[in-house]
This record gives structure tokens, sequence and C-alpha cells, in this order.
């Protein structure tokens, strides 16, 4: 997200807005985010006008951002390597939060190719308790 002056021009304030969080999944379901919508219940559910989907439930909204609060929460060293990420493409404009990423993987500074930013990765070694 930016926050423009429309006067000048000029940029004020830009934000990432993760979708990592239940709460965040949660509204971006409900406020029916094609892209968001149609990964978890098929582009026939997320636009049932043009298909013939069923309109989602409240209720599956929630069950399904329960199920990706369980999966957040159990994610660990092994699945986040498997398969390794090598490379990492990110719009120069809207780079999101890397706080995930980073738990699993050092980034280099990253090469801007054009509207993109590549990041190389290399993954980090497990700590042993």
């Amino acid at each position: 997200m930016r926050i423009i002056d429309n006067n000048t021009g000029i940029v004020l304030t830009t934000s990432n807005i993760p979708y990592g969080a239940e709460k965040d999944l949660t509204e971006a379901l409900r406020v029916n985010s094609f892209e968001v919508t149609a990964a978890i219940f098929g582009s026939d559910r997320a636009l049932p006008a043009l298909g013939s989907g069923l309109a989602i439930k409240p209720s599956e909204i929630q069950a399904e951002a329960q199920k990706y609060t369980g999966f957040t929460r159990n994610f660990d060293a092994n699945q986040a390597s498997n398969p390794p990420l090598s490379y990492l493409i990110v719009p120069t404009e809207a780079e999101p939060d890397f706080t995930n990423l980073d738990r699993w993987y050092q980034r280099d500074d990253g090469k801007i190719l054009g509207l993109f930013k590549v990041y190389t990765l290399t993954q980090k070694i497990a700590e042993q308790p």
C-alpha cells in the first residue's frame, strides 16, 4: 500500500499488508480478494456468478483460516527446505514482509531488474538443541 500526496506526487508512506495471519487471511476471504479466494476455494467458488460454483459461506472462511494458522504454527526447517529455494523475485514497488522467509533463508542484497528485485537465497543451517 502506498499513500501519495495528490498535489506533489510524493510518496508519503508505504506499507506491506501481509496475508500471513489468520485475521488477515480471513479478511482477504471476507472481502473476496480474488487471488486469495481462488487459491483456496478455486475460481468457480471465487466468482460463482461466472461459474457453477456455490457461494462461499462464512463458516468455510473461518475453517480455512484456522487450517492456515495450524499450518503456519507447525511449519519447520524441514518443510522450509523441501524443495529448497534458490531465488526470490518480488516487485520493487511493494516488497512483502520477509519475516518468515528470513527464519529459514539468508537473502543477499538483491538485484533490481526492471520492476522486480531478485534475491539469491541460501538456506540457514538449523540450530541443534
